[in-house]
């Protein structure tokens, strides 16, 4: 990206860039892949036995999952909440300033490269799942 835009950031063409990044759990290691396909695991057999029920109702179903995620039952040893179906804002740690060390990261070496020192405007992003 930078490639692309660092000639127009020198001849002052552009006045801001909206970046984003994501990054899989596997980005967090072995440990954190293999809870994340247990909490998936976990949440097939609950929704599975609510499926099998004759009088299965969508919202009852959602009812049960969301209990068994908000108890101490789903496995959360190493992501710091319910990753599976879910998108976490960050898989690393938090800095003082709100950020996560990865988007610190992303935007100290963009910002070092183009040479600019102006301050990040924060961004939330909503993403549709389950009433978890």
């Amino acid at each position: 990206m930078l490639m692309a835009i660092g000639g127009l950031f020198k001849e002052n063409l552009i006045q801001w860039v909206c970046s984003m990044t994501y990054q899989a759990a596997s980005g967090a290691g072995a440990a954190s892949m293999q809870e994340l396909l247990t909490q998936m695991k976990q949440i097939g057999e609950i929704s599975n036995k609510s499926l099998t029920k004759s009088s299965s109702n969508i919202l009852e179903i959602d009812k049960d999952i969301n209990k068994f995620i908000n108890s101490d039952k789903i496995s959360k040893r190493k992501f710091w909440l319910f990753a599976a179906g879910n998108v976490l804002p960050y898989i690393d740690s938090q800095l003082k300033n709100g950020q996560s060390r990865e988007e610190w990261k992303n935007q100290f070496e963009t910002n070092k490269i183009l040479g600019i020192t102006n301050d990040p405007i924060p961004l939330m992003e909503f993403v549709s799942v389950l009433d978890l």
